[in-house]
């Protein structure tokens, strides 16, 4: 591809500075305020959500931090516990680009840097008939599974690939509930799909033998 330039516009930094946040003792770390899982500042009656966090730029992100944060202030006022929590870690993203792309939980890189042992399983989307009788053989498309080698748990799943972030929804819930590997090869996937990639690759993890693919 050709271009005279590229022009690289996203990310946005937290409003700090002019409404007193500093001022007022909220504890800002990164340029952010600080929040628990509940969103609870170090302030008491105080909650923050969404970008001015530093957890998540993404929309429905800050969707669910609005949700647990009310759950919390509803339970606060009825001196409840809310057991509703905001996980950044499951949170999935997408990116609408040609083809596609969209992941969630830890890449490669970050789980070997945490000091996880891990298994990286990869897939082409060339195994699913439907993916390739709508957009050919050839096609860009692949699933990348992240494992802890010990417990089979998953640590991230990504796709590249024709309808990635109308798939990787089922990852996060995946990954937000914990659940090893087997729970994807378990799992009926509608025939025929291009989510059936995922499946496949979960069973790739279980023949590969403990061995990066």
């Amino acid at each position: 591809m050709e271009a005279d330039i590229i022009l690289l516009s996203v990310g946005r930094k937290a409003n700090i500075e002019d409404w007193g946040a500093k001022e007022s003792g909220l504890d800002i770390k990164n340029r952010a305020i600080a929040t628990d899982d509940r969103m609870r500042t170090n302030l008491p009656g105080i909650w923050a959500i969404g970008d001015v966090t530093g957890k998540s730029q993404l929309a429905h992100a800050a969707y669910r931090m609005a949700e647990v944060a009310v759950s919390d202030i509803l339970a606060d006022q009825n001196a409840q516990h809310s057991d509703q929590i905001f996980v950044a870690e499951t949170v999935p993203w997408a990116l609408y680009s040609l083809p596609e792309a969209a992941g969630v939980g830890l890449t490669e890189q970050d789980a070997r840097a945490k000091g996880y042992d891990i298994q990286v399983v990869r897939m082409p989307y060339n195994v699913s008939g439907r993916f390739v009788a709508e957009n050919g053989f050839s096609a860009p498309g692949s699933i990348k599974i992240i494992i802890e080698k010990s417990s089979e748990r998953l640590l991230g799943i990504h796709l590249l690939g024709a309808y990635a972030s109308e798939q990787i929804w089922g990852a996060a819930l995946a990954l937000e509930r914990k659940l090893p590997i087997s729970a994807l090869r378990n799992m009926v996937f509608p025939h025929p799909t291009v989510s059936e990639v995922i499946r496949e690759a979960a069973w790739s993890v279980q023949a590969s033998g403990g061995t990066d693919q």
